[in-house]
């Protein structure tokens, strides 16, 4: 008999073994906060008649039929589970509601206070915490909680006073029998806080393999979360992160980001509007994708510190609005690409007025609107950078230092033809601004200098080649300033 009890009980610990604590419930027979091998070693121990006098039948039973047998033991594993679990302090209100026409998987099943599983049902709410005890979800649904990000289960909680932890693991509504090994790869769980201002920590995210758009605004404007979970994959999907933490005010630390394989909009949005952000997570990858990091820190408002950017491989609107509004940015990170795309760093530093210096620009080639209002309104800026670029394309530099009240000089335009826009409004409104060089020798494009030195400086020196006539400027905010003096180099 005893044999036979220890093969079974190593079979039990060995699951047990491979499952994560939850909070104190009813399997947790030795009281110390968590379900493990000890509470069923506890259980084998009352069967074998070797416990502890002071361990009864009440403590062991853990099932509650009035026998203590290997179905406690069994339930002990069930309890090993992480199941997403809704800790509060106070009595509290969760409900389901359904949007665009969204049905809930039949599998999908909520527990209070240890008690009986029961099936999710959308708009029914459910009361728990303070003395009614943990709520716990669990499912067998491989669509997540959505179908798409316009069809999905929102989850909200009533008291807007009282606040919510969660914890577990979200795979446990994808498979909670297999959740460490279940397929991930079609779990969408879109929305699924949208809104939960009250919610103060996240469910575990560790799967590796992630569906297009599984965790779109998963997190939206949850202005009471503080931490953010692990984001393990290496190899993201099509805007998988977008808007996950967007209007997250409360957040002071992103997760860590090993992702170096990225796909379209993968980061769009991702911590839009997260003013409590101090600081950013490194960002591997070397090639880029369309829209990858667009409006990813957008009015980060007490961002301090860039991540480096290593890629030298971009797409379109890569870098687009990146940094905008992120007024405590002091270094722009370095930018090593030579070869550009379209709109790739579209206004990326905008309105960063506290952004002293420029990082260098290498490529020779450009692409149409590539720097396109980069350093708008970056009322800081006082030096400019190197600017390599030979061949430009149309709207190049649009409005790339447009308000830039602190710049005094400009880097050295050394292309010999313009392109059409290319300069429009590149210097616009920088006040202080008192240095041009500029060697163009055919300025011929349609609205390459349209607005370019429109509000500079009412007297300084413009640099020009020798081999271009002063004749070819007109003399004016579309040309050369009245009042500057102009110098041959």
């Amino acid at each position: 008999m005893k044999k036979r009890l220890t093969i079974l009980f190593g079979a039990v610990a060995l699951l047990c073994s491979m499952a994560m604590a939850s909070a104190i419930l009813p399997a947790d027979v030795n009281g110390d906060g968590k379900v493990s091998n000890d509470d069923a070693a506890l259980i084998y121990a009352y069967i074998c008649g070797t416990a502890n006098d002071s361990i009864t039948a009440d403590d062991v039973d853990v099932n509650g039929d009035g026998k203590v047998n290997t179905a406690d033991v069994v339930e002990v594993y069930q309890n090993s589970i992480p199941y997403l679990t809704f800790n509060a302090d106070k009595e509290q209100t969760m409900t389901v509601t359904l949007k665009g026409s969204y049905i809930l998987d039949e599998s999908l099943q909520y527990s209070v206070k240890g008690g009986p599983w029961t099936q999710l049902t959308a708009s029914k709410p459910i009361i728990f915490g303070g003395e009614n005890g943990t709520l716990r979800l669990r499912g067998k649904s491989e669509t997540g909680l959505a179908a798409t990000i316009s069809k999905y289960a929102l989850i909200s909680f009533s008291n807007k006073s009282v606040s919510v932890a969660c914890s577990g693991d979200i795979r446990t509504l994808v498979d909670y029998t297999e959740y460490a090994s279940t397929n991930t790869d079609k779990a969408l769980f879109c929305y699924m806080f949208s809104g939960c201002t009250n919610l103060t920590s996240a469910p575990q995210l560790p799967s590796k393999s992630l569906a297009d758009r599984c965790y779109y605004g998963m997190f939206y404007s949850c202005t009471g979360l503080t931490a953010a979970p692990s984001l393990p994959a290496t190899s993201v999907k099509s805007s998988c992160y977008y808007s996950m933490f967007y209007g997250c005010t409360s957040l002071a630390t992103a997760p860590t980001l090993p992702a170096d394989t990225l796909a379209d909009l993968c980061y769009y949005n991702m911590f839009y509007g997260c003013t409590g952000l101090s600081s950013a997570p490194a960002l591997p990858a070397t090639s880029l994708t369309k829209s990858c990091y667009t409006n990813m820190f957008y009015g980060c408002t007490n961002l301090a510190a860039a991540p480096q950017l290593p890629a030298k491989t971009l797409e379109a609107n890569c870098y687009e609005k990146m940094f905008y509004g992120c007024t405590s940015l002091t270094t722009a990170p370095t930018l090593p690409a030579d070869s550009l795309a379209e709109k790739c760093y579209y206004y990326m530093f905008r309105d960063c007025t506290n952004l002293t210096a420029a990082p260098s620009l290498p490529a020779a080639t450009l692409a149409k609107s590539c720097y396109e209002y980069m350093f708008y309104g970056c009322t800081g800026l006082a030096s400019v950078p190197s600017f390599s670029a030979t061949t430009l394309a149309e709207r190049c530099c649009f409005g790339m230092f447009y308000g830039c009240t602190s710049l005094t000089a400009t880097p050295v335009l050394s292309s010999t033809t313009l392109a059409k826009s290319c300069f429009n409004s590149m210097f616009r409104g920088c006040t202080s601004l008192n240095t041009v060089t500029m060697l163009a020798t055919d300025i011929s494009a349609s609205s390459c200098l349209t607005n370019w030195l429109d509000r500079v400086s009412a007297t300084g020196t413009f640099i020009k080649s020798a081999d271009i006539e002063e004749s070819a400027f007109t003399r004016d905010k579309n040309g050369i300033p009245q009042g500057w003096t102009i110098t041959n180099r």
